[in-house]
């Protein structure tokens, strides 16, 4: 069974307390890309087998509290469809 990864690319205009999802990342990543995978969000680790060890950038955060109504709509989906299939939930932004 393979890996996805959903989720949104969101920003947060200046002055607002909000965050808006502005691009689905299923728009921008249509294959599998199990290399994306660990080196961001330490997913399929088991699958690489280079000398140098792989620290991800950002594993198992969680969700965060202050998502967009688009990405917290998106992932309540998915939870709903596939209860039992959603793991490693995570977070990163720019500056990480």
């Amino acid at each position: 069974m393979g890996t996805d990864i959903h989720g949104w690319v969101e920003i947060k205009p200046p002055l607002s307390e909000m965050w808006f999802g502005v691009i689905n990342l299923g728009s921008l990543l249509g294959d599998r890309n199990y290399d994306l995978f660990r080196w961001f969000f330490g997913v399929h680790m088991w699958g690489y087998s280079a000398a140098t060890p792989i620290t991800p950038l950002a594993p198992h955060r969680g969700s965060p509290h202050d998502a967009s109504q688009e990405a917290k709509t998106d992932y309540e989906a998915a939870v709903a469809a596939y209860p039992n299939e959603i793991h490693s939930v995570t977070w990163i932004t720019w500056p990480r």
